[in-house]
């Protein structure tokens, strides 16, 4: 497979037709999201949630998802779509390696 069929693949989804299928989250996803506090947490939660997935990667550190899925994944949460995500998820991304890291880099 070439380099650019790969990136497609696992690209996130931007298109609505993609985000509906791969980013619409259940009633008990929102009730365990909707149980975090703050708003920016609940929405990098469940970004990393539909990262995971769909197309089934954690995210990149530094890796900003389209502004499509943010402002969806937004409007399910009744949150805004903050400018400001790049910091929560750069946090979370980095929580989320240190807790996995451990099954995937056993010696």
């Amino acid at each position: 497979m070439t380099d650019e069929a790969w990136g497609a693949v696992m690209a996130l989804p931007s298109e609505e037709r993609d985000l509906v299928r791969h980013c619409t989250l259940g009633s008990d996803d929102l009730d365990r999201l909707r149980a975090l506090r703050v708003a920016h947490n609940q929405l990098g939660h469940a970004l990393l949630l539909c990262a995971m997935r769909h197309p089934g990667r954690a995210l990149a550190p530094g890796e900003r998802p389209p502004a499509a899925m943010v402002a969806w994944v937004a409007r399910q949460l009744g949150v805004e779509a903050a400018r400001n995500v790049s910091s929560t998820l750069r946090q979370l991304v980095l929580e989320f390696r240190l807790v996995l890291a451990p099954f995937f880099w056993a010696g």
